[in-house]
């Protein structure tokens, strides 16, 4: 079985999903206030990000995800982005790496129940990227035997 680093992973049909909930959020009307920063923890192959963008004009958005085609799926949409400069993509663990900015927003769906660390570990961290007053939005899939199977 490939390690998941190397293999790349699409939200799919899941995109229209997220983007429903997203827009549909009572506080989204608040968030698309923000100025600032915006993280996508396990960013998959950025399209989460990029159908959330048009929503939000002052914010930079950053994807983090250890998959490198995950990454390389990211930077080849950029490059036909004219508004590439707003998103930057990382392959590296969350976990470890250590960001230069504080981010306004942080998000991870579907993906805090695949890193390999508890539930506090994950919210410590998530404290330690985040501005103060930041918003975290968190969605994780129920336990279910579909979902366990997917997850496996």
């Amino acid at each position: 079985m490939k390690k998941y680093n190397d293999q790349k992973f699409t939200t799919g049909g899941y995109t229209e999903y997220f983007t429903g909930i997203m827009l549909n959020f009572p506080g989204f009307e608040t968030l698309k206030q923000i100025n600032g920063h915006f993280l996508d923890i396990g960013c998959g192959s950025g399209v989460q990000i990029f159908s959330l963008a048009p929503h939000f004009k002052d914010v930079s958005f950053a994807g983090i995800d250890l998959s490198e085609p995950n990454i390389s799926s990211c930077n080849k949409e950029l490059a036909s982005m004219s508004d590439s400069r707003k998103f930057n993509f990382i392959q590296d663990d969350f976990m470890q790496h250590e960001f230069t900015t504080k981010f306004s927003i942080a998000f991870s769906y579907s993906v805090f129940q695949l890193i390999n660390a508890s539930l506090d570990e994950l919210m410590m961290r998530v404290w330690e990227v985040l501005q103060p007053k930041g918003y975290f939005l968190l969605s994780m899939p129920y336990r279910c035997q579909y979902n366990k199977f997917v997850n496996y």
